[in-house]
């Protein structure tokens, strides 16, 4: 029997919140999820998806379709999860999706490394940014108060800072040379200062060694940037937000070209699916009053939406691709970008596809978000309850039952 969209809202709220961590445990905190490490090692783990997980809940929160029922469980598992980005915090206030609570090192505690060399991750601007944007959706604390100056660090200085191969060339297609906001938080802690202070006997290498600048990433920070208070005539945010636009622009007309692979070079740090980056950039431009996305961004966009196929891969097929496309044509319906009436009747259909691939048991398809990142892939059950949630409440704004 097909159960209302209403009724999935409140079905999927409850088995989120059940899935809550509600107390502290050995490697994880109270208001993490669990989550799951995939690759040579398929184990559980607890790390900073969980972040990315409470955004979704955050912003399905606030939305206006949402019945008052479902609305009090989204809170509660925020209000549950308040201290989470906190507990990932340095000293200098910046993040790191490992917070390293067990092996009291940026990495997962017990994990059989190669060779045996322990590989620990430097702090992230990234991550950082999640939770600030957390500070400023919902009920969050972190322990030393986000700034626009931390971000404003992350700045890409040429002949300072070094790009990976890969980044280059984005910048190159963007045709932007500096002043875009970088990925990691380098250089990285003292290898030797870690082993010490984990009781690691192993030798310990920080990685990475080399920065990035990342389509998503930026946009992420931008918005925080904003959210902030920061004045869109900064030269890092004016740079960062041509960034986003070019390098949007070049994927978008090749993913139009039927080439959905320039999406997943644009933005490899999130998950490999067409249409995930473009609604992480909706839901940035909607955090950022509409300032991210120029009209001819805008207008690829839409075209993108109107005209791909919920199907389209270049890596990764199946749900991800359908509830991705989902979820940005719902964030470009809600917030204008696309008239209601030109996508009701495709939002329809496919959200029909998506929703016959909820589980007997009452749960959404796993699947992974960070790909061969650190010491494998990194997915949830967890984490698509809530992108789910989200899409949810969406659907219910614009009436698709």
């Amino acid at each position: 029997m097909s159960h209302s969209t209403r009724q999935l809202l409140f079905d999927t709220a409850r088995r989120l919140a059940a899935m809550q961590y509600q107390s502290d445990g050995h490697d994880w905190y109270r208001g993490e999820f669990p989550m799951r490490i995939q690759g040579t090692v398929d184990r559980l783990d607890h790390n900073f998806l969980s972040g990315y997980a409470l955004r979704h809940v955050a912003l399905a929160s606030q939305r206006p379709g949402v019945p008052e029922n479902a609305r009090s469980i989204l809170q509660g598992i925020l209000a549950t999860a308040a201290l989470v980005p906190g507990q990932y915090q340095s000293t200098l206030g910046t993040g790191n999706w490992y917070h390293g609570k067990a092996s009291r090192c940026r990495s997962p505690v017990d994990y059989p490394w190669p060779g045996g060399v322990v590989v620990a991750l430097c702090d992230d601007y990234d991550d950082t940014a999640i939770a600030a944007q957390l500070a400023q959706l919902g009920p969050f604390k972190p322990r030393i108060p986000h700034s626009i100056e931390l971000f404003l660090e992350a700045a890409h200085t040429p002949g300072v800072h070094l790009l990976v191969p890969k980044s280059v060339r984005r910048m190159e297609l963007a045709g932007v040379t500096a002043g875009v906001y970088q990925s990691w938080v380098l250089p990285g802690p003292d290898p030797e200062i870690t082993r010490r202070a984990a009781g690691i006997e192993a030798p310990v290498v920080i990685m990475p060694q080399a920065n990035s600048v990342e389509l998503t990433t930026v946009a992420n920070i931008a918005a925080v940037v904003h959210l902030l208070g920061g004045d869109p005539e900064l030269p890092t945010q004016r740079a960062s937000v041509h960034f986003v636009n070019a390098l949007a622009r070049c994927a978008i007309k090749r993913l139009l070209e039927g080439d959905a692979s320039w999406l997943d070079f644009a933005s490899s740090y999130y998950p490999r699916f067409p249409f995930a980056p473009l609604c992480f950039l909706v839901q940035d431009h909607a955090l950022m009053g509409g300032e991210l996305l120029t009209p001819e961004t805008q207008a690829l966009l839409r075209r993108a939406v109107l005209e791909v196929s919920e199907d389209a891969y270049s890596r990764m097929s199946g749900f991800g691709t359908r509830a991705y496309w989902l979820s940005c044509a719902a964030w470009c319906a809600v917030t204008g970008l696309i008239e209601r009436r030109s996508i009701i009747a495709r939002l329809r259909s496919v959200w029909e596809r998506v929703r016959a691939e909820r589980s007997q048991d009452g749960l959404w398809p796993f699947i992974v978000f960070f790909h061969s990142a650190h010491v494998g892939d990194y997915g949830g059950l967890a984490y698509v309850q809530a992108l789910v949630l989200e899409l949810l409440a969406l659907l219910l704004e614009l009436e698709v039952d």
